[in-house]
């Protein structure tokens, strides 16, 4: 069987209990995380290098870890006057992004780490794929991070952009593919109610082929989705 899951963003209490529900252990099952492995909670770190022992769980790339893999080479060298000083703006720019996106626990966990931990960590989100095509259940599915922006009919998926997989917010009307699903985190559900006028709620939405996976796990409120696309049995943590 296969299970999709997203933006966990370092609740490891969350992302255990999920391992724990599944079955996993069968090395037939597969799990694939739609991105946002890190920041906002405090054990991204934790998360990255657990799920890289797990061969049946599948990483598809978030912007978080974009923004980190940018930030990681430099950022843990001694810091020196000389250092700082050889800043380059985009370096610059991208720690600020990092930082204002919930980055700083996820700084304070590499910090802690050895250098060959965070070279493990680095090496494993740059192995990580932008989008993953998946049949299960007698359908098929298109895995992405948060949807697909620019999307243009019978368009090659590789010749879209990094950013269109990565930073897009998604528009429930949109029509993409009439036989497939797009499967992407991103968007927190509770947002994406709002354009269908119905109320905030943290759960996965069916909307057309589009199917929102994100319950907001990274508020205190929020929840951890998870949906199997086999059988589409949703878990909610």
């Amino acid at each position: 069987m296969v299970f999709v899951t997203s933006d966990i963003h370092g609740n490891w209490e969350k992302y255990k209990a999920l391992l724990d529900m599944l079955p996993l252990a069968k090395s037939e099952n597969t799990l694939y995380i739609l991105g946002d492995f890190i920041d906002r909670g405090n054990d991204g770190c934790k998360i990255l290098m657990d799920a890289m022992q797990r061969p049946n769980i599948i990483p598809v790339l978030g912007n978080h870890e974009l923004t980190a893999a940018i930030c990681i080479p430099w950022i843990l060298q001694e810091v020196t006057d000389q250092s700082l000083s050889e800043l380059s703006e985009a370096q610059i720019g991208a720690l600020h992004e990092w930082l204002l996106n919930g980055g700083a626990p996820t700084l304070e966990e590499l910090k802690n780490l050895s250098k060959a931990e965070r070279a493990a960590i680095l090496e494993y989100i740059r192995d990580m794929d932008i989008y993953a095509e998946v049949e299960a259940g007698g359908r098929s599915f298109l895995l992405t991070h948060a949807g697909l922006d620019n999307f243009v009919p019978n368009k090659p998926l590789h010749e879209y952009e990094l950013t269109d997989f990565l930073f897009g917010r998604s528009i429930l009307e949109q029509k993409f593919y009439p036989d497939k699903y797009l499967v992407f985190g991103h968007t927190p559900t509770r947002a994406l109610h709002k354009q269908l006028n119905e109320p905030p709620i943290d759960d996965i939405i069916f909307h057309k082929n589009q199917i929102a996976i994100d319950c907001g796990c990274a508020y205190n409120d929020g929840r951890l989705g998870c949906l199997c696309l086999d059988t589409m049995k949703i878990f909610y943590l």
